[in-house]
């Protein structure tokens, strides 16, 4: 029942109007892998009962320390030891995003050798880089499958930004930030004095 939207506009206005009468009896967060829910103005012909209710929070990425932690503590049981440059490369290349981040991990750890500890250096760095790029690119497609399959004009652009046709990009920049707040609340791109760039380089190299 859910699939037709029927049950989703019942059971919202019944909320709301019970959080409207008694607005100390509880508190909702809804936690979702894209604000669809409140930014869709009408399900079904019906007024979305939550329809711009909510304020829509991105979860931020990791910075380089946070990376850090993570990554040593998990390197930490698999017997490698990561030079410091890394963590910032890890950054550059992933975004901060935690499970790009730890899957790339996993490719470098795939190619060490079983003798441990080891140590992680610039080159096999860029040798498990590469190696994610080739096999384990479906973990790319599934954090940008959101877009793909919800937002297929903001996909679009992030193609044409990939390839450089900045044209195409610019001119629904333009036309409504609308088109641009989603690449930008996924981290995926930024912006600065009105220039647009990927912060995360590995999604721009698979587009």
């Amino acid at each position: 029942n859910w699939k037709d939207g029927s049950d989703f506009i019942d059971f919202w206005r019944t909320l709301r109007s019970v959080f409207q009468q008694y607005n100390n009896l509880y508190t909702y967060l809804i936690v979702s892998t894209n604000p669809q829910c409140i930014e869709t103005s009408k399900i079904k012909d019906q007024d979305n009962p939550i329809f711009a209710q909510l304020p829509i929070e991105y979860i931020q990425p990791f910075s380089v320390e946070q990376t850090k932690e993570m990554v040593e503590r998990l390197a930490l049981i698999m017997g490698l030891e990561f030079d410091d440059v890394i963590y910032g490369k890890l950054n550059d290349d992933f975004g901060g995003h935690p499970f790009l981040i730890r899957m790339v991990c996993s490719a470098i750890n795939s190619i060490c050798s079983s003798d441990r500890p080891q140590r992680v250096d610039k080159t096999l760095y860029e040798k498990g880089k590469i190696l994610f790029e080739e096999k384990y690119f479906s973990y790319i497609e599934m954090v940008i499958s959101v877009l793909s399959e919800y937002y297929p004009d903001e996909y679009a652009m992030l193609q044409s930004l990939a390839i450089g046709d900045l044209t195409f990009f610019n001119e629904f920049a333009k036309e409504s930030p609308i088109y641009t707040n989603h690449l930008i609340g996924y981290n995926i791109i930024d912006k600065n004095n009105s220039t647009y760039f990927f912060k995360i380089e590995i999604i721009k190299n698979y587009l």
